[in-house]
């Protein structure tokens, strides 16, 4: 049973770290501080670096049989830290990003469950509004439980964007113990888990993740057209999580980005391009059960 939901929770990757998101009756709460090497746009020449504070909080409640949901949230700030020496030359400088999610994992039989996902977020430039930021989204899937080891989730899921018409996702998800200690699993992109010391106290991760990205900037001062800037999605990384206690976690974290192309669009047109350069982002977080 614990194999199983935890690859529903892997859903979670939208709003919370993986090593936060844990598929129990209980409240967990998390957080992470995230800094950049220092980067570029290649259209101006000006470096900068990213800094990224967040914290985020799950509770769960299970019914029936094998059945539960679960309700997160996520407060998120993104800051483009310029040069001291230079003026910042682009319609944003601080990002605030605010995440609600509902899961509901409903069990049919032994081999089989019905999952439902609700999302509403809202990334927004200080300088805009939270009511002009919000998008939302939904998916419903189907999980199969193929034998002790492995398990998949099919659906579809629905988004909306700033300022571009909504998109219709396919689901497509798995959990496969490839070994006592190796781990894959991922809807969301995909993480490689090995077990560092056999005791589960330790794990090394590696993969792909995937995350929204798209955010609202101030209105044109001159033609005072909206427009929603969506940097390029997903990133490589490698992370090592520590188990302290049965309530307390930690992990240490490092992302590589490559360039990054920042598209900006206004009545679902592309009206602007910006590439920046490759970056790496670290950090570290927490997590704690009760």
């Amino acid at each position: 049973m614990k194999h199983r939901r935890k690859l529903i929770v892997s859903a979670l990757l939208i709003i919370a770290h993986p090593l936060c998101a844990q598929f129990t009756p209980t409240i967990s709460v998390g957080g992470e501080y995230m800094q950049s090497s220092k980067t570029e746009f290649d259209e101006t020449d000006q470096g900068f670096t990213l800094r990224k504070a967040s914290a985020d909080i799950a509770f769960t409640h299970p019914y029936a049989s094998a059945s539960s949901a679960t309700l997160g949230c996520t407060f998120s700030r993104l800051d483009y830290d310029f040069d001291r020496s230079i003026e910042n030359p682009l319609p944003w400088e601080k990002i605030n990003e605010v995440n609600a999610v509902l899961i509901v994992d409903h069990n049919i039989s032994p081999t089989w469950n019905a999952i439902g996902l609700g999302l509403v977020r809202s990334a927004y430039d200080t300088e805009a509004r939270f009511q002009d930021s919000i998008t939302w989204g939904a998916g419903f899937g189907i999980q199969n439980t193929l034998s002790e080891k492995l398990s998949v989730v099919y659906g579809l899921g629905y988004l909306t964007r700033l300022e571009r018409d909504g998109v219709v996702l396919p689901i497509f998800g798995i959990e496969w113990q490839i070994t006592d200690r190796l781990k894959m699993s991922g809807i969301l992109g995909f993480d490689l888990e090995y077990d560092l010391w056999g005791d589960g106290s330790g794990f090394l991760n590696a993969g792909l993740e995937c995350e929204l990205t798209d955010f609202r900037v101030r209105k044109d001062p001159v033609s005072g057209r909206k427009t929603a800037i969506e940097p390029t999605v997903g990133a490589l990384y490698l992370s090592y999580s520590h188990k302290i206690s049965e309530q307390a976690s930690f992990f240490l974290k490092v992302s590589s980005y490559g360039e990054q192309e920042y598209k900006t669009y206004s009545n679902d047109r592309e009206i602007a391009s910006m590439d920046a350069d490759a970056f790496v982002l670290y950090g570290a977080g927490f997590c704690l059960v009760f």
